[in-house]
């Protein structure tokens, strides 16, 4: 049910945007067209991948949000940790690659 509403939210997001970007006396409110557009297009990725959410894993969910306000308030810093980032990604990769071998 939550993502049929999804969905249709995604869709009206778009067909505002339509409307308001296509109808010549409404070009006062095409801002408002663009902004649509990039809710429908968010909310249509999130419906795409709606069924795939749960196989997530649960840390997923509290360090996402906290990487989202990083990323916009502390652009500066992530561009020195994202090389560290990247290598611990690797030796975790390998870990769990040499982890799971059979002897």
């Amino acid at each position: 049910m939550r993502r049929h509403l999804l969905g249709l939210i995604a869709l009206a997001s778009f067909v505002w945007a339509a409307i308001l970007g296509c109808y010549p006396p409404l070009a006062v409110y095409q801002p408002a067209g663009a902004m649509g557009l990039r809710v429908g297009l968010v909310l249509g990725a999130l419906w795409l991948a709606w069924p795939d959410l749960h196989r997530l894993p649960a840390w997923v969910w509290y360090v996402l949000p906290i990487g989202v306000v990083l990323f916009f308030y502390a652009k500066g810093v992530l561009v020195f940790l994202f090389p560290t980032l990247v290598a611990a990604m690797v030796l975790y990769l390998l870990y769990r690659k040499v982890r799971r071998s059979p002897p």
